[in-house]
């Protein structure tokens, strides 16, 4: 049997080598290697993740991540999981994002000038509007005098 070939990956991987030349060879190898196949890697790790829980039946290449793109909402998600303040681009989509949220949020109450609002007003205890004062007074002028 041949000696084992220290401070070398074969050492390390054909010959299961631990020994700290041959764990620093790896790690060069690995490190380069990785450097050379970015898709591969990632690949790699969506592939150790399905085996940690377990899941047999996906295709790790239907997994695949794509790169976050500054100024679309993978670009928001990124500054915000790696807690970093919003670049412009993704800084300008999200003053939009809220401001189409808020607007459809606007839409669904009720409106102004309408007797539920006004009871709303009331509900939340407070001031009507000059809309809904308005529609205060014309159900008072309706009511039948007694």
């Amino acid at each position: 049997m041949k000696p084992t070939p220290h401070g070398t990956t074969n050492g390390y991987k054909n010959y299961g080598c631990r020994c700290d030349k041959c764990r620093a060879a790896n790690t060069r190898f690995q490190r380069k290697w990785m450097a050379a196949h970015p898709d591969a890697v990632e690949r790699k790790r969506i592939n150790a993740r399905i085996k940690r829980r377990g899941v047999t039946d996906l295709d790790p290449n239907e997994l695949l991540v794509k790169p976050a793109v500054h100024g679309e909402l993978s670009g928001i998600r990124k500054h915000k999981r790696d807690k970093t303040p919003l670049c412009r681009l993704c800084g300008v989509l999200n003053t939009k994002i809220r401001k189409e949220r808020e607007a459809a949020r606007r839409a669904r109450l009720t409106p102004h000038g309408t007797e539920s609002a006004l009871r709303r007003h009331y509900r939340l205890g407070q001031k009507p509007c000059a809309k809904c004062r308005k529609v205060y007074k014309i159900r008072k002028s309706d009511a039948p005098n007694s």
